[in-house]
């Protein structure tokens, strides 16, 4: 059972940042009724939170007719948002009004997940989502390469019981016998105690068929990062070269499950963005099918979680 906190609170993030802005709406929309809401019930939460001036204060008037428009533009965004995800997007406007579809399918469901993952700081018992979201991005990126390519979890996040786990350094010695790179020679190298994962969350490669060489391959590192704070986590996957000696580039890769577009689909804060590659929702939901994020027990309670997501309602309502 999902349990959602402060709702009420509306983002703390810059206007610009109008991605942000649409996902809350969407969340609202999640947790209400089936009359869904209107821009007026949105204007009414960031006043109850302090964030509009009342009409009839200093700069109310401008205040207002600022917010009304601002506003207006969110729900523009949530007209292209739903015109870009086609089929796959949980939510219609329906007599002026955004609500939540009655019809949801398996598709509507990746995409709430997805959603969910995006509003941690809204939902006590986060941890299903975040694991999830690290399993969503290993099969995201395992449709995003051939079928020769290894794809693994290296993270710690999502209990990994696959083929790297233990300490960091038996962990990265597994990984430097399968892609053949030398453990650094520098000492200090591995801390004892260290039970991390280096900062890497998947790790992937594309060896080239029957060629038991392994030099000079597509190597990638990627970091799922599932909050507001992802600018600062895309590049802590460049540690493993502190601790394999590796000759070439590898690519950086960065899971986000936040919409990142604006009302042109173009990546929103792109100079935050300095990744090799990125995944966000959009992409991620091109790749991602039911029958494997839902599969498994992490699968499954995730699919659990967003079902009880479905039937809550916040008594704002």
């Amino acid at each position: 059972m999902i349990e959602f906190k402060s709702l009420e609170k509306t983002p703390e993030c810059a206007r610009d940042k109008t991605h942000h802005y649409c996902d809350y709406i969407e969340l609202i929309t999640l947790c209400s009724d089936e009359d869904g809401i209107s821009n007026s019930d949105i204007y009414d939460r960031f006043q109850e939170d302090g964030k509009i001036s009342s009409i009839g204060t200093e700069d109310g008037a401008e205040s207002n007719e600022s917010w009304v428009a601002e506003i207006g533009n969110w729900f523009v965004e949530l007209e292209v948002r739903s015109r870009s995800y086609g089929n796959c997007y949980p939510f219609e406007f329906k007599d002026s009004r955004f609500v939540l579809r009655a019809d949801l399918d398996d598709y509507h469901l990746m995409y709430l997940g997805l959603l969910l993952c995006s509003s941690l700081r809204y939902i006590s018992n986060s941890s299903v989502l975040s694991s999830a979201f690290e399993y969503a991005s290993l099969c995201a990126m395992e449709r995003y390469l051939p079928e020769v390519a290894e794809v693994h979890i290296f993270g710690v996040s999502s209990g990994n019981c696959g083929k790297y786990v233990g300490s960091l350094e038996n962990k990265i010695r597994l990984l430097s016998d399968d892609i053949k790179y030398p453990i650094s020679s520098r000492p200090n190298v591995f801390r004892t105690g260290d039970n991390g994962d280096g900062g890497i969350d998947i790790i992937a490669w594309v060896p080239f068929l029957d060629d038991v060489n392994l030099d000079k391959k597509l190597f990638f590192v990627g970091q799922s990062a599932a909050t507001m704070e992802w600018a600062k986590k895309q590049h802590s996957v460049e540690r493993i070269k502190s601790y394999l000696d590796i000759e070439h580039t590898l690519l950086n890769c960065l899971y986000v499950p936040f919409d990142m577009r604006d009302n042109d689909r173009n990546i929103c804060e792109w100079t935050l963005v300095t990744t090799d590659v990125l995944f966000d929702r959009h992409r991620m939901l091109k790749l991602l099918k039911p029958v494997e994020l839902f599969s498994g027990s992490l699968g499954g309670n995730f699919k659990d979680l967003i079902l009880s997501a479905v039937d809550f309602e916040e008594s704002y309502f």
